[in-house]
């Protein structure tokens, strides 16, 4: 039975939006109208439903189980997909559920055979929370983060389209990076695009990052795959004025290269001649240029204009839209192609909502709901980063959920390389404060953007920078951050240039990014 989950309450309370009409013992109608309720179990499998100043309700449950740990009563409503009826469930700390299900469109009917909720189902509801708010300044990045969160096309395989639903890290219900490829093949995959925002004077750089429990390959492709996917974009908006600021551009990554893109009246153009430490066949320094790869097409969606990007299947290399065709790197696409007028081309169209996280019905669904969730979020994958931190000397095994800095653990466990075309790595997947540009070809010759003084993880870690790599006509531009969570987390955890996490980029100096905080490395807000 497919679901769509509505809310979820971390105690026993629920807000209902609508009113519902659930069975009472003796088959009458009980009408719950729209509002807060407190849920309760009563002897002999029914619930109570009580709020302030109206009697309370007690109406017929189905007993059920669940999979959760708790310590207390937990209250939670799921509606099914065709709207009309609405599961209230009360999950008990001994394993047992209580399933009331009722009717927004009217009375209930008698002998109706119903059937309660999963614990799968259950499990999706729960993931079904939105990010903790801790200050103002959160509450309001993510308004930031939402005004111009992308609608993103998602090119799936009808071989495992699974493999190209984007989800949350921990899905399945824990961080650990070794299970993921297991767990997505028998649990849903609810719809999340992480974000991070990072603020100078002049401009937010809003990091966008979708995550796939796999990079996987078609039996007959000579291909590598690996457990866990991290893939995404920098969108670069300029403090105007107004409130959410102007949009100018971003740069993605497609696997190990990234490319940038401006929408139309952008003021950003290609960006600066920079020497490298390249040589050429006489002697000279290779001089390189960053040119725009393309524009970005924009839609209106839900009062603002949003960029639209879109993914690969199975390697999940982003672009701006249509650039990422259902390709492998290195074959051109057919010059001129839509994704959505391309003959049998299946896609997900992913929106962004406030609330809602929807699984796609098949791998050909156009209107599927993302929720975003913060990276810097309590429990979130900042956190599990900074917990899993292990000094370059430090004898402890590797974390639960990164191996070392920016390296997301993954092992060769399921169907992870199966077949004689197709191998898996290990520990393969890297998040975005070790993104890297690994190079391109240059009058013959590679370089790499570490050769132009651009190193690895400066997308998160200090993406004003990167900017200018990318850009010129920045002007007014800042590279002084008055708010950089990446940083002044790290500063207040003592590390430094002396005393770096296992695995940070060697080329990145933290004595130098520090001092570009507001106020160098101190408590920061």
């Amino acid at each position: 039975m497919g679901s769509k989950v509505v809310a979820a309450s971390h105690s026993p309370v629920v807000k209902l939006t609508n009113a519902v009409h659930f069975l009472g013992g003796d088959g009458e109608d009980i009408a719950a109208e729209s509002g807060q309720y407190v849920v309760e179990s009563v002897v002999g499998r029914k619930i109570r439903l009580s709020t302030g100043g109206r009697s309370s309700l007690i109406v017929d449950a189905i007993t059920t189980t669940h999979t959760q740990d708790l310590a207390t009563p937990l209250a939670l409503t799921v509606i099914d997909d065709d709207e009309d009826l609405l599961h209230l469930v009360l999950l008990l700390p001994n394993g047992t559920a209580l399933d009331a299900i009722g009717s927004q469109k009217g009375t209930r009917p008698l002998g109706s055979s119903l059937v309660p909720v999963s614990p799968v189902q259950i499990q999706g509801a729960l993931l079904q929370k939105t990010a903790v708010v801790r200050d103002h300044r959160d509450a309001f990045y993510f308004d930031l983060a939402y005004f111009h969160a992308p609608i993103h096309y998602q090119f799936t395989h009808s071989a495992r389209a699974i493999g190209d639903y984007i989800t949350r890290f921990d899905f399945d219900g824990n961080w650990a990076g070794r299970d993921n490829w297991d767990n997505m093949q028998h649990l849903p995959l609810p719809a999340y695009v992480y974000y991070s925002v990072v603020e100078t004077v002049t401009h937010w750089f809003i990091i966008y990052m979708s995550f796939h429990p796999q990079d996987w390959a078609k039996p007959s492709d000579l291909d590598q795959e690996h457990e866990n996917d991290m893939e995404g974009e920098l969108s670069i908006i300029r403090r105007d004025g107004s409130r959410f600021g102007k949009f100018e551009g971003m740069v993605t990554t497609f696997h190990h290269d990234f490319y940038s893109y401006t929408p139309v009246g952008s003021a950003l153009r290609d960006g600066p001649l920079v020497v490298t430490q390249e040589v050429d066949a006489n002697g000279n320094r290779v001089r390189v240029r960053q040119d725009i790869d393309g524009e970005v097409r924009m839609q209106s969606y839900e009062g603002s204009l949003r960029p639209l990007t879109n993914q690969e299947d199975r390697g999940h290399g982003l672009k701006a839209y249509p650039y990422a065709l259902s390709v492998r790197p290195g074959i051109a696409a057919p010059a001129g192609s839509i994704p959505s007028l391309l003959p049998g081309r299946d896609l997900i169209v992913y929106y962004p909502s406030r609330t809602h996280s929807e699984v796609p019905s098949s791998g050909n669904d156009r209107n599927v709901k993302y929720s975003l969730m913060d990276i810097f979020a309590p429990n979130g994958l900042w956190e599990h980063q900074l917990a899993d931190i292990r000094e370059t000397n430090d004898p402890r095994p590797s974390g639960h959920t990164f191996i070392s800095w920016g390296t997301v653990v993954g092992n060769e466990s399921g169907s992870c390389g199966a077949g004689y075309l197709r191998w898996c790595v290990a520990n393969a997947d890297l998040a975005p404060w070790l993104w890297d540009d690994t190079g391109e070809v240059v009058g013959g010759i590679r370089f790499s953007e570490a050769d132009a003084g651009v190193y690895a993880g400066e997308m998160a870690l200090n993406p004003a920078h990167l900017t200018k790599f990318y850009f010129t006509g920045l002007e007014p531009f800042s590279e002084t951050y008055t708010r950089n969570r990446y940083l002044s987390d790290l500063c207040q955890r003592g590390y430094h240039q002396g005393n770096l996490p296992k695995g940070w980029p060697s080329r990145l100096n933290l004595d130098q990014l520090y001092s570009k905080l507001n106020g160098g490395c101190q408590e920061h807000p």
